[in-house]
């Protein structure tokens, strides 16, 4: 008797069997591979008994009672001849198999062909033509569903930027069985339709991830154009990574017509935003004097870099140096002087300065934004809108935040010598 199970259960099948046999059978079992991982592995096993109608019975509602096929093997004389049938069988089949290959492979082929002159651009293959006409129809009845039946004809309704109502029009003339009429009384709000450029698309998409703006709001694309690249250049400034963007939104940029059909074309969309980043990124670095984390000295620097001394014990130097100013008036005409890559205190004294620039363009970059609510406010006449909303966040924002603002100004134009005991306070 023989039968196929799931290989999980092949050891309590053979202990079954062995207790209702008591030891006097043979259970032969063995794992076959299946090319599909995701079905459970199956085992084929034989089992060998002496001839009894007893025993018999036993093991076949023994063998039934697992999951799985339970066969009758033939008898010995009958073996060979069930077994070259198979073989036929199998033939057989590998026989239909191939031939029905090979058929629908030159069917595909024959789809595959392009018809006409091959020279002409505008010839296609029969399956793009197919897959097609597809497309088409599939688009066609999901707008279709999207009507309602009435009269055996399908009414709709969509919506269309105004200036081309005119190209619609122009465009349906010659369906004489369709007909466009404007209807206005609704009181659906329409949907935001932004007309974008290579340089607006990728800002619009930007501000898209953090909501739409609704119908006849404004839209902060034109003024994140200008914070989105400037506030990644104050966090990104460094000259030298800065102007390793700056040349890959360069290079994008002056050969985007040529790139356009190579494995670079993706990128093409954000050739603006990389070149503006890489600009910002280069023009802070160049304000923090920072070129791959080293200062450079572009400009001649305030201190008097050779005369530099050291604090002694007993006639023995010891610390760090300390260099002296050229003079009080001398001002380092761009950034931060080079001098202070030399001092251990470099990281406070620079993320200092960072600190208080954030703090000031933070605050800018949100009173902007509140700003450009209060005029969406006044457009629409939200009046409460207006009073809690922009007054009352104009108030927090610049009342708690924004007069930290007024103290980094004061103390920058505040005249200190920094070489007197007052001004090093």
């Amino acid at each position: 008797m023989a039968g196929v199970i799931n290989s999980d259960e092949v050891h309590r099948l053979l202990k079954l069997i062995f207790r209702v046999t008591k030891g006097k059978s043979y259970t032969c079992v063995e794992q076959y591979e299946d090319d599909d991982e995701q079905e459970e592995k199956k085992s084929v096993y034989i089992v060998t008994f002496q001839d009894g109608s007893v025993i018999r019975d036993k093991i076949k509602r023994l063998c039934e009672s697992f999951t799985g096929k339970l066969y009758d093997l033939p008898s010995a004389a009958d073996l060979n001849v069930q077994m070259e049938r198979m073989k036929n069988t199998i033939k057989d089949n590998k026989a239909v198999y191939e031939n029905t290959r090979q058929l629908l492979r030159q069917q595909l082929m024959e789809f595959d062909t392009i018809h006409g002159d091959a020279v002409d651009s505008n010839t296609s293959s029969t399956i793009y033509v197919y897959k097609m006409f597809l497309a088409k129809e599939k688009a066609l009845y999901q707008t279709l569903n999207l009507m309602k039946s009435q009269n055996q004809s399908f009414i709709g309704y969509f919506w269309a930027p105004h200036q081309d109502q005119d190209t619609i029009q122009g465009q349906m003339a010659n369906q004489t069985a369709t007909k466009i009429v404007a209807f206005d009384n609704h009181c659906i709000t329409p949907p935001t339709y932004f007309k974008v450029t290579d340089l607006t698309m990728i800002f619009q998409m930007i501000v898209d991830t953090y909501g739409i703006p609704t119908y006849q709001e404004a839209s902060p694309v034109l003024v994140s154009m200008v914070t989105f690249p400037f506030m990644f250049g104050m966090m990104f400034g460094d000259m030298g990574h800065g102007s390793i963007i700056l040349m890959m939104g360069l290079f994008l940029t002056l050969m985007a017509d040529k790139l356009r059909s190579t494995a670079l074309a993706p990128a093409l969309m954000g050739r603006y935003i990389l070149l503006m980043m890489g600009f910002c990124s280069t023009y802070c670095g160049f304000i923090y004097n920072e070129f791959f984390a080293l200062s450079l000295n572009l400009f001649d620097s305030c201190y008097d870099l050779e005369s530099r001394t050291q604090q002694e014990t007993a006639g023995v130097p010891y610390g760090e140096y300390t260099y002296m100013r050229k003079g009080y008036e001398c001002n380092y005409p761009m950034g931060v002087d080079p001098v202070w890559a030399l001092s251990t205190n470099k990281l406070t004294y620079t993320n200092n300065i960072k600190m208080k620039l954030a703090v000031i363009f933070g605050v800018l970059h949100m009173t902007i934004g509140i700003l450009i609510k209060g005029t969406n406010t006044l457009y629409h006449r939200q009046w409460a809108s207006f009073v809690t909303e922009v007054i009352g966040g104009l108030i927090i924002l610049l009342f708690l935040i924004g007069f930290m603002d007024v103290l980094i100004f004061l103390k920058w134009f505040e005249p200190l010598d920094i070489d007197t005991p007052e001004g090093a306070i």
